[in-house]
């Protein structure tokens, strides 16, 4: 069964084409149709794939991951938040990782972005042991305020052990496994947000 689109006379016609349906349908008709058509299909991924590679393409702010479209409006932008990032390793760990996410790689992205994190804590190196530099950033964040020093605190070590627990930088079979691309989604997006949020306070001269 070929889907249906719009011809030039706002008619529907049959088309086999992937990008003619995607494009030439009304939003809602051509959300439902993927997604039904993704639960359908025996090769699922690669139509995943396929349809992100023609969303993306046409400049279409969607995405479709595990069967749902959703939009990428809200998705973290890294853009100008690399601006006060001096450190060369750092700030170019981030631009990957902001091109791993951006081609729909969201496990490297992962991935870079927790070296990234790990990178971010010896910003103020070797002037400042690892320790120290990760005390002045969360000073630096938090004016020194205990509620919020406790705050940026606790991120940091919960970031630190979720890296040490999962199979985002090693790969021991004690780690837990990822399996879902909502879980890295998620990952990426809580470890990004402290990441460009400490990128604001930082003094720019890295190792001082």
């Amino acid at each position: 069964m070929s889907p249906n689109r719009y011809d030039d006379k706002k008619q529907y016609v049959e088309t086999s084409d992937l990008q003619d349906f995607i494009l030439g349908t009304s939003p809602y008709c051509v959300m439902d149709a993927i997604e039904f058509f993704q639960r359908c299909r025996s090769d699922a991924t690669d139509f995943e794939v396929q349809v992100n590679a023609i969303l993306k393409l046409n400049g279409l702010a969607l995405k479709l991951d595990n069967g749902k479209i959703t939009n990428t409006y809200d998705l973290p932008m890294i853009g100008a938040a690399l601006d006060p990032i001096e450190e060369a390793g750092l700030k170019e760990l981030l631009q990957e990782t902001a091109k791993y996410y951006d081609d729909g790689n969201v496990k490297i992205a992962v991935e870079k972005l927790w070296d990234a994190f790990e990178r971010l804590k010896t910003y103020y190196s070797p002037a400042l042991d690892k320790k120290q530099s990760v005390s002045k950033i969360i000073a630096d964040m938090s004016d020194s305020k205990a509620p919020y020093v406790n705050l940026f605190e606790k991120e940091f070590n919960e970031l630190t052990a979720i890296g040490n627990s999962f199979r985002i930088r090693h790969h021991e079979t004690t780690k837990t496994n990822i399996e879902d691309n909502r879980h890295y989604e998620y990952f990426y997006k809580r470890c990004l947000s402290l990441i460009l949020t400490a990128s604001q306070y930082l003094s720019g001269q890295a190792g001082f």
